[in-house]
């Protein structure tokens, strides 16, 4: 960690000759994984904006006044910064990359915007809303879901200056489990849509199964147990389907997220009455 941190400082003072837009550094030692310490990071952070950054300095720093600029220029509260390429990753690491924002706008219905990932500039009113959110967040699909006014900027990754890369493909696929368990309830509904289907199959079978025994060309014994295991397992699917349902929407409550937001009120006082 130490080493990451010195570069980042490196970098500041690099920039301060110009213009340097980093009020503070915020460094956080006992979080087991990124997103924890972005949490940190935004319930420390004072300014009017704040930029989420990898201090691996594949993100370039260069580019923080033009998000900047980008935010106070058209009064978006979040500016994304995008990857233009990715030819310094392998194929299976760009592979891995589009499933994840692929499965991730399929299943959660959220605007995922491919290479934006945690290059990020915020403005103070999306960081007063986050930090006023109880949930474990995944910001990369929870700002996009929260509907904030963005506008994004492409950029080219920067060569690794520090440390390896921690996103294997088991962090991957848990990130995308987590994702899809935090954003969607497909899951559950997936066991629901299983149980009808079992149910159904069960249905048929069990026609075929009287069809054939009322022209004699059926055996004995295990189609009846196959039915009555068929009709047993889709009623049990379906049922925690349903329950999952239930429990999905004890979930959603439970996580805080606003049911609005409002970002502007025109031609009221604050004395005024109705």
């Amino acid at each position: 960690m130490a080493s990451v941190i010195k570069a980042t400082i490196k970098e500041q003072t690099q920039m301060s000759n110009m213009n340097s837009f980093f009020a503070e550094l915020v460094e956080a030692k006992q979080a087991m994984e990124a997103l924890p310490t972005v949490q940190a990071e935004l319930a420390e952070a004072r300014g009017a904006y704040a930029v989420t950054i990898d201090s691996d300095l594949q993100h370039p720093p260069s580019l923080i006044p033009k998000l900047l600029s980008a935010a106070k220029d058209s009064g978006c509260d979040v500016v994304y910064a995008k990857r233009d390429e990715r030819h310094e990753d392998s194929f299976y690491k760009r592979w891995t990359a589009r499933w994840y924002y692929r499965s991730m706008r399929y299943m959660t219905g959220v605007p995922l915007e491919e290479s934006a990932a945690d290059f990020r500039l915020m403005s103070r009113f999306v960081i007063d809303l986050l930090n006023a959110m109880p949930e474990r967040k995944i910001f990369r699909l929870l700002l996009p879901s929260l509907g904030f006014s963005s506008q994004t900027i492409s950029y080219v990754a920067s060569a690794r200056q520090a440390g390896v890369s921690k996103y294997t493909t088991r962090h991957m696929a848990g990130l995308a489990f987590r994702s899809s368990i935090r954003f969607s309830r497909q899951p559950l509904r997936m066991v629901t849509f299983l149980g009808l289907a079992t149910s159904l199959l069960a249905a048929f079978w069990l026609i075929y199964v009287i069809l054939s025994w009322i022209i004699g060309g059926t055996s004995t014994g295990w189609p009846s147990v196959m039915a009555v295991t068929l009709l047993t397992s889709g009623v049990v699917l379906f049922s925690l389907g349903i329950i999952g349902e239930y429990i999905g929407e004890i979930y959603d409550t439970i996580k805080g997220r606003p049911h609005f937001i409002v970002r502007n009120i025109y031609g009221l006082q604050s004395d005024d009455s109705i």
